[in-house]
């Protein structure tokens, strides 16, 4: 790469899949929350369960957050974050099946974390963290002459 990438480019390819990645993190997110707050904690009171959700859901955003802001400054390393949060988000939603949840519920919260980790998987995707990894090391080069 000679000198400094273009910036509307760059966005034109890489920014629908980044945008799908936080979208299914936060979607994907909530659903495992809510669906764990109604199933797992069903025998809990009320203003507990929303309380420990909220903080809950907080977390997880900035956990989402810092992950692909991590990622956007060129640290390849975070999007392990973003593997691991989709697949606890898994591991979260599939056992509750056996509380039989309602079926466009618990689909919805199957789908996201599953797009999340095909979209990560995608060539676009890669090719987007490669760029962002280049372009943090010429301006680490940069700060460096």
């Amino acid at each position: 790469m000679n000198g400094v990438p273009s910036l509307k480019p760059f966005l034109l390819e890489h920014f629908p899949s980044f945008i799908g990645v936080i979208l299914a993190g936060c979607l994907g997110g909530s659903g495992a929350i809510s669906l764990a707050a109604a199933t797992y904690f069903a025998d809990v009171p009320m203003a507990t369960n929303a309380t420990v959700s909220w903080f809950v859901v907080i977390f997880a955003a900035l956990f989402v957050v810092n992950s692909n802001f991590l990622v956007v400054r060129g640290h390849a390393w975070a999007v392990r974050g973003m593997v691991g949060f989709f697949v606890v988000c898994l591991l979260v939603v599939l056992p509750t099946l056996q509380f039989h949840p309602h079926w466009f519920i618990y689909s919805e919260s199957l789908f996201w974390p599953l797009l999340g980790l095909l979209l990560i998987n995608s060539k676009g995707y890669r090719a987007m963290v490669r760029k962002l990894v280049e372009v943090r090391r010429l301006r680490n080069a940069s700060k460096a002459a």
